[in-house]
Formats: C-alpha cells, sequence, structure tokens
C-alpha cells in the first residue's frame, strides 16, 4: 500500500498542472465569446479537479452567456459551496435570476451583497439593483440606481446601458439614441451596446438597421444566443425569416427557454394560438417566473378563451411589473369575461387619472367592470368618456349602451347601439345587443324586426339565427324558436348552442330521450363540446343516473383539465354520496389549475371541512381572502378556524371583516359564537345585543342570546330568546334548542308544542324528527314516537338511530317487526353498543335468546358502564339455561346501588333465581 501511494504522489501535481490549462484556456476562450469551447475546458477542468471553485463560477458564467439559466444556477450555487468569492458568485447569481425574470430574487441577493467588496463589486451591484428595478417597472428607482453606480464608478459600461433601456422603457427614444452613442464610440466591440442599437432601430421601425445592429452584435458574440433572438423579434414581419432565425438559435441553445418564448411569439403572430400556448408553457415549465413569456401567454389564454389560466399568467406578471399598463388592460378584460368585476376595478382604478384618463379603451374596460357591479353612475361616467375619446370606436358606442342599459335608460341605450350599427364597423355585437335590449324591456315585436335584421346582414351566421330562436321563445312561438334553431343547425351543423337549446326545448316540453339525443348528437360531432358534456351530465343527475352523471363529468375534465364547471359539478356529486376525500382531490385539481378562483378555493376549502381537514380548511380559505379579502370570504376561514380549535385566530379574522364592513350581521353572528365558544359570555351578549338592533328581522341575535342563557344555566330566560328567534325566523335548530330550554325550565310541553310546529312545516327535518321522537319516547308516549321515527325513516331509510330505536318501541309492544328493524340498525352501525343491546334484547324476548345472549355479551364489553345491558344479558342467560352465571352478573350489578331503567325487575329476577324458581 505504501508503494501504491508512492507511485500515485507524483501525479496530483500533475493534475493540478492540468486542470490549470484547462482553466487557462477557457478563460480565453470566454474573453473571445468562444463558449462552448469554453465549457468544454471547464468542464475538462472539473474532471481533472471537481472542487476547482473557480472552474465553476467561470462555467456558471458561460452558461448564463448561453442562455442556459438553470444550469448556470446550479454551478453558481457549487462555487459558492466550494469558497468561491461570495461577492462575485452573488452579482453573478444576482445576473442569472434578472435573466430568468425574477428581479425580486435578484433583489434579494444585491442586498447581500451591499457594503461588501471591493468598489468595481459595489458599483456594478448598483447598476444590476438599477436593472432589477427596470424590470419591476419602477423607472424613478432604476434611475437612481444607475445614477449612483456612476457616481461610484464613472463610465461603468453596465450603468450606462442600463439608463439607455430605461430610456428606452420610458418611451423616450431619442434620449436613448442620444445615451448609446458615445457608448458605442467608446465601447464598439460590446456586443450588449449593439443589442441594444438595434432594440432602438426596431422600436424607430427601422427594421433593415435593426438587423445590421443584431448581425454586429452577433459577430462580437457568436455564441450568445440573444442576438439571434433579436434578429428573430425583427423579422416578425416575415415570418419564414423568422423561422429559419429560430432553426439556428435552437442549434446554438438547444432547449433553452427563451427560445422556447420566441416560438411562442413567432406563433402568436401568425395567428397560431395553441401552438403559441404550447410554447409559453414550455419555457415556463423552465423559467417559472419569465416575465414576458407570463404576458404573452396571458394575451394567447385570453384569444383562445383559456380564461382562467390567462388570468392566472397576468397576475404573476403584474407581481413583478405592477406598472405595465398593457397587462394590467388585458388581465381587467379576462375578468370582465369571467364576469369578476372587482378584481376588473381593482387592477383599472389606481391608474385610471393619471395614465388612463386619455386611454379610451382602459376608461371602457372600468366602465364595463361598473356595469357589471351594478354601480351604473360610475359606469356611465367612463364609458361617455370613452366614448368622447374614441368618437368614431363603435365598440365605445357599444359598452355606453351597455351602461345606460344597467342605468334602466333603454331608449337611449338603443340610440347608441343604432349608432354603433350605422358605424358600419361590422359589430355584431351591437346588433346582438340591440336585439336584447328589446327583449329586456318586453319589446318583443322590436326585437324580433332587430333580430331578422341580424338575420339579413347575416345570413349564413348561425349565431344570428340562435338569437332569433331566443326571440321566438320570448314570444312563447315555440315551433317558430323551434324552426329558427334548426335553421342555425343547418347553417352550421356544429353549432353546439342551437342543438343544446333544441334539446332544452325537448325536455321542457317532456321529451327528455330525445333531449339526450342531441346532446349525445352534439357531443358525437364535437366529442370535446364542454356545453354538450355539461348538459347530458344535467340530465343524468335530473333522471336519478348520478353514475352516469358522473362519468360525464370526468369525461369533461379529461378533455377539459381544470374546467371549472365540471369540476365544481363533480365536487357537488362527490359530496352528496358522502365521498368528501374525491371531492378534495378533484378541488385540489381545479386550484392547481385556477390558483386565484375564488369559486374553486371556496368549494375546495368546503371539501376539505367535509372530509374532516380542518388545518388544510384554512390554508384554502386563507389563499382566498388574500385573493378577494370580503367579508363573506373571511367568514369562511374564521369558520375553518374555528373547526381547527383556533378560535383566538377566528375571532381575528372577524373583527377584521367588522372593520371593512361594520355592522354586518352575518359576521356578528358568527363572532357571538366565536365568543360564546371562548368562554366570554358577557362579549357575547353585547354582540348579540348589538344584532338584534341591526337586523331586528333576524332570529340570529335572539338565538345567540338564547345560547349565551344556555351557557349560563338561565333556562327560562334561554327558552324566551329561543322563542323569540323562532317567531322571527323559525329553524330546526332553534326550534330544537327552543324545546331543550323549556324541558330545563320545567315547561317540556311548551317546547314539544314548538317542535311539533316545525316538523309539521318540514316534514323532512331527520334531526328535528328524531328530537321530537326521544322526547315523547321519554315521556312515555311510545305510539306518537313511533310515528315520529317512521317519519324519520321516509326521508333516511338507513338511519340506525330511527331504526334502532323504532325497533325498541316495537320490542316493548311485542311487535315482530322489531327484529327486523333492529337488524337493519345493527347491520348499519355494528361499533354501536346501543344498537347491540337493542338487537339482542329483542332476539331475547322474541325467541332466538342464544344469539341474543352473544350480542348482549359485544355490547356489554363495549359499554360496560352501561346497567341496563347488564340486565338485559342476565335476562338471556337466565333463559338459555345459564342461571349460575344470570346470578352472578345481577349480583354485581346490584351491589353498587346504582339506579337504572329496570333495577326492580332485575332484584326480583335474582331473587327468582336464588329460590331456584
Amino acid at each position: 500500500l505504501l508503494l501504491l501511494a508512492a507511485c500515485l504522489l507524483p501525479l496530483a501535481p500533475a493534475l493540478a498542472a492540468d486542470a490549470a490549462g484547462y482553466l487557462r484556456d477557457a478563460r480565453a476562450y470566454l474573453e473571445r465569446g468562444e463558449l462552448r469551447a469554453a465549457v468544454i475546458q471547464l468542464k475538462n477542468a472539473l474532471q481533472q479537479e471537481p472542487r476547482s471553485a473557480e472552474a465553476r463560477l467561470l462555467l456558471g458564467q458561460a452558461y448564463l452567456r448561453q442562455g442556459q439559466v438553470e444550469a448556470a444556477r446550479a454551478e453558481l450555487r457549487r462555487a459558492r459551496e466550494l469558497g468561491a468569492d461570495p461577492v462575485a458568485v452573488d452579482l453573478w447569481r444576482a445576473r442569472a435570476a434578472l435573466a430568468a425574470g425574477e428581479p425580486e430574487r435578484a433583489l434579494a441577493l444585491l442586498q447581500g451583497v451591499e457594503g461588501r467588496g471591493e468598489a468595481e463589486q459595489q458599483a456594478l451591484a448598483r447598476a444590476l439593483a438599477g436593472e432589477a428595478r427596470l424590470a419591476q417597472g419602477r423607472p424613478e428607482e432604476a434611475e437612481a440606481a444607475f445614477q449612483e453606480a456612476l457616481q461610484r464608478r464613472p463610465g461603468l459600461l453596465e450603468a450606462q446601458l442600463g439608463l439607455v433601456r430605461l430610456a428606452l422603457q420610458r418611451g423616450r427614444a431619442e434620449e436613448a439614441r442620444r445615451l448609446l452613442r458615445p457608448v458605442l464610440a467608446k465601447h464598439p466591440g460590446s456586443a450588449e451596446a449593439w443589442l441594444l442599437q438595434g432594440e432602438l432601430q426596431r422600436e424607430a421601425g427601422r427594421r433593415e438597421e435593426a438587423r445590421r445592429a443584431f448581425a454586429k452584435a452577433a459577430k462580437l458574440a457568436p455564441e450568445d444566443p440573444r442576438p439571434l433572438m433579436g434578429l428573430v423579434v425583427a423579422d416578425l414581419d416575415r415570418p419564414a425569416q423568422a423561422r429559419q432565425d429560430l432553426q439556428r438559435l435552437r442549434k446554438l441553445v438547444p432547449g433553452a427557454p427563451l427560445v422556447d418564448y420566441l416560438e411562442g411569439l413567432v406563433a402568436f403572430r401568425e395567428g397560431q394560438g395553441e401552438a403559441a400556448r404550447e410554447a409559453l408553457q414550455r419555457a415556463l415549465a423552465k423559467l417559472p417566473d419569465h416575465a414576458p413569456s407570463l404576458l404573452l401567454l396571458g394575451a394567447a389564454d385570453y384569444a383562445l378563451g383559456h380564461l382562467e389560466e390567462g388570468a392566472d399568467a397576468l397576475q404573476r406578471f403584474l407581481r413583478q411589473q405592477p406598472q405595465h399598463l398593457a397587462a394590467r388592460k388585458l388581465a381587467a378584460a379576462t375578468y370582465l369575461r369571467l364576469r369578476q368585476p372587482q378584481r376588473a376595478v381593482e387592477l383599472l382604478d389606481v391608474v385610471a387619472e393619471e395614465a388612463g384618463a386619455k386611454d379610451a379603451q382602459l376608461q371602457a374596460l372600468l366602465g364595463t367592470a361598473y356595469l357589471q357591479q351594478g354601480r351604473t353612475d360610475q359606469a356611465l361616467a367612463h364609458l361617455k368618456r370613452a366614448a368622447e375619446l374614441a368618437p368614431q370606436a363603435a365598440v365605445a358606442r357599444t359598452q355606453l349602451a351597455l351602461g345606460y342599459l344597467a342605468a334602466g335608460k333603454a331608449q337611449q341605450a338603443v340610440g347608441e347601439l343604432e349608432s354603433a350599427v350605422d358605424l358600419g364597423q361590422d359589430l355584431v355585437q351591437a346588433d346582438v345587443l340591440l336585439v336584447l335590449t328589446h327583449m329586456q324591456q318586453g319589446h318583443w315585436d322590436e326585437a324580433l324586426k332587430a333580430a331578422q335584421r341580424l338575420v339579413a346582414k347575416h345570413p349564413d351566421s348561425a349565431m344570428a339565427l340562435n338569437l332569433l330562436g331566443a326571440v321566438q321563445l320570448g314570444r312563447e312561438d315555440r315551433e317558430a324558436a323551434r324552426r329558427a334553431f334548426a335553421q342555425a343547425l343547418e347553417k352550421d351543423p356544429g353549432f353546439t348552442a342551437a342543438r343544446i337549446n333544441l334539446g332544452r326545448l325537448d325536455e321542457q316540453a317532456g321529451h327528455p330521450d330525445r333531449a339526450r339525443r342531441r346532446y349525445e348528437e352534439a357531443l358525437k360531432r364535437d366529442p370535446g363540446s364542454l356545453p354538450a358534456l355539461m348538459a347530458l351530465a344535467g340530465l343524468a343527475e335530473r333522471q336519478g343516473r348520478r353514475e352516469e352523471a358522473e362519468r360525464l363529468l370526468r369525461r369533461a375534465l379529461e378533455k377539459h383539465p381544470g374546467a371549472l364547471a365540471p369540476g365544481l359539478a363533480l365536487m357537488r356529486l362527490e359530496l352528496a354520496k358522502g365521498d368528501a376525500l374525491e371531492a378534495v382531490s378533484v378541488g385540489r385539481g381545479l386550484v392547481e389549475a385556477h390558483p386565484d378562483s375564488p369559486e374553486a378555493l371556496r368549494a375546495l376549502g368546503g371539501a376539505q371541512l367535509a372530509a374532516g381537514q380542518a388545518d388544510g380548511a384554512v390554508a384554502t380559505f386563507r389563499k382566498l381572502v388574500e385573493r378577494d379579502p370580503r367579508p363573506v370570504h373571511r367568514r369562511l376561514l374564521a369558520g375553518a378556524l374555528a373547526r381547527a380549535r383556533d378560535l383566538e385566530g377566528a375571532e381575528r379574522v372577524l373583527r377584521e371583516a367588522l372593520k371593512e364592513a361594520p355592522g354586518d350581521p352575518a359576521t356578528l353572528a358568527q363572532l357571538g359564537g366565536v365568543l360564546l365558544a371562548r368562554g366570554r359570555l358577557d362579549e357575547a351578549l353585547a354582540t348579540a345585543r348589538r344584532l338584534e338592533q341591526r337586523a331586528p328581522d333576524s332570529g340570529a341575535g335572539y338565538a345567540l342570546e338564547g345560547d349565551v342563557h344556555t351557557q349560563r344555566k338561565e333556562h327560562a330566560a334561554a327558552a324566551q330568546a329561543y322563542a323569540q328567534a323562532y317567531a322571527k325566523e323559525p329553524s330546526g335548530r332553534v326550534a330544537v334548542a327552543a324545546y331543550r330550554a323549556y324541558a330545563r325550565a320545567g315547561q317540556p310541553e311548551r317546547g314539544l308544542k314548538l317542535l311539533r310546529g316545525w316538523v309539521a312545516r318540514s316534514p323532512e327535518d331527520v334531526a328535528a324528527l328524531l328530537v321530537l321522537a326521544s322526547a315523547t319516547q321519554a315521556a312515555g308516549r311510545l305510539e306518537e314516537a313511533a310515528r315520529y321515527y317512521r317519519q324519520a325513516l321516509q326521508v333516511r331509510p338507513d338511519n340506525f338511530v330511527a331504526l334502532n330505536n323504532l325497533a325498541w318501541i316495537y320490542g316493548e309492544q311485542g311487535d315482530p317487526r322489531a327484529v327486523a328493524l333492529a337488524e337493519r340498525a345493527y347491520k348499519a352501525n355494528p361499533q354501536e353498543p346501543a344498537v347491540a343491546d337493542t338487537l339482542g334484547w329483542v332476539l331475547v324476548r322474541q325467541g332466538d335468546a342464544r344469539r341474543g345472549v352473544t350480542l348482549l355479551k359485544e355490547a356489554a364489553v363495549r359499554a360496560p358502564h352501561l346497567p341496563e345491558i347488564r340486565y338485559h344479558l342476565a335476562v338471556g342467560l337466565a333463559k338459555t339455561g345459564r342461571k349460575a352465571e344470570a346470578v352472578q352478573e345481577l349480583k354485581r350489578l346490584l351491589q353498587g346501588g346504582e339506579p337504572f331503567a329496570g333495577r326492580e325487575e332485575a332484584q326480583a329476577l335474582l331473587k327468582r333465581l336464588e329460590a331456584g324458581s
């Protein structure tokens, strides 16, 4: 071994020498921009010396210059772990974060560098901070950072180029050109400067000059993908050339996410929406926060109708660049199509006064958002402004007409719509709205004329004929409606809406089978049609074919992953059949597809509560409140917190909700319940009284007051409060609470009267029926109790409590039906000792004592503290001839002196057995 070590020792300096040579070559290649050669040499160096921090750092730089951001990040992290200069590494990591479209991450890294390193590194850090602020859309902060960098290091190239980019972002092209000229004169070999020159020329519409500048940059940095990327963008008006540029780019950096982004951009410009979407999703899978990809994906999703996905992409973009006006408008338009106007208002209101004051499109969007909210005064103000800014825009006039409609000014709406139609911009929306306006007013003759004009203008439009059919339906001319829908199908056999409308007409006419055939035909023509699948699922559910409805909804989700409508319907079905865990699974898929959708979050949180996952529901509802902090959503969060036993957190959330909506009755009621659960009875009572004043017609305040008195054992006062609550707002919960309070106050008949009244009013309230049945059973009114148990079983045939107690009553009456009912109860809940006791006792009394004893022993083991079960067991033992065991059981039972129903009978039985009779 020593000899072997001696032989190996001389190799170590040789390996180190090889590694140093590879590093020296790599540095030279990097200086010349020969990135692939540099990468090869750096990998050779790392084969010889895997723990070389310098090689890792240089390899990270090379990868970053090639556009391989994630590979660069991995090498830079490894370099830091191996002891490379942390300031140098973090500056490069900040560059990587900027390349990945993560300015916040870049700023966090740069903050860690502050006050460390050499003066040049400090100046560079400020320049990179300026780039990050620029990416965030914060031009003033960016400018300050660039100027500070130049103060620390005059002439710093990165800061000078940053100021050029800043001028470009501000739309000051002349200033950008003025700033760039001296930079190009001083640094003619800067590929970065030539890249900016190309951008400037492209922005000015000088495509040839832009191409020359990008070509110059490519010559200076032949393996840097950015010049080729610039050429792709410059060639967007020449798709064939852009595709050639993309091919060259893919050869240079295969699999690079920015190439995927550019492929998406080219496809989008060519009108290939799905291809664009696919490419952009590939880019974002590699760079999840790449801002340009997010913005373009939002635009593609909007164009294709993938609205939830588009809204998510645009929100992610705006978190990085909140001042980006075009993105705000696009996101607002998306939310309007999703019927979420509050989100649109939040996006636009903050920029409406400054950036949007002369923007007709923004004014129209904001007006439309207010319109959807029902805030017609604000809507009209913004829509009028939009029409003034763009008087020849039919879209603006159409939106203004919508405002007049919402304000109830139908005649003015008609005038604006007719003007929009007369502008001759072939705006079908205005024609359609004119028809809908007349329909809304009940002016069916005018609606018919407008619809007929629309059909005359667009005789081959299935949509126009479908609208004509809707008008005929409004005129109660079903045959004419049917003819119009049929004509729509003749024009376009694939027009799903008309076929489904015909199916719904068939359903209304009592022909569900015919409707089903129409829906199936729609699905045959378009196997992925969501409306057809939903129509079939709805019909199946209405006909009681729940399994088929579930299958159709799952098929809809397979064809449209993450679609809200089928997902929510499927969750409802799963909850109805008691499979809360499956509902949670479906809900998670919806939230993954629509992380900002209040509907999806509400549904998931509700399913999690049903599944007993209170902590999961808390997390879900927190996300819901972050996205939409309305009081109703805060109440959902508070309810989940209470279920998770975090009453303090629930109270805090409810008080926050009351700050937004002081005196909101629903929030006050929930807060009162939380205070009650925390034992703060005085505060709970004060909240109840406040609620009574805020909502005098509601029973909620009085019910809460009753709950407080109940906890204080003030039963008469509780009964009075519950009675007041019931008088104002009858409910099963209050009726049961009132009965119990009256019973504790020594007035059970008053409580029973109120409870009987509720059951007569709501004969399917099983919970109230069981309480009433139990109360009358305890009072010895067995016939009345049996009637209520039978009524409960009509609603819930498998309710084991009703089955068990009715079996007990029949057993007491010697009714042979007792055995069958007790067997059903035992089958429904074999683990419940009381159920096993009832079946065993009935069997003992009705002739099958041997099996009865087996069941009674099982019940006694599970509930040894219940003396009635042990008495029943003793009787069974005696009946099966096991008298000694019966005597022993009775002695143990009676020696404690504990009172129980049947004690006297047990004593008498013991005497008989001991006497040998």
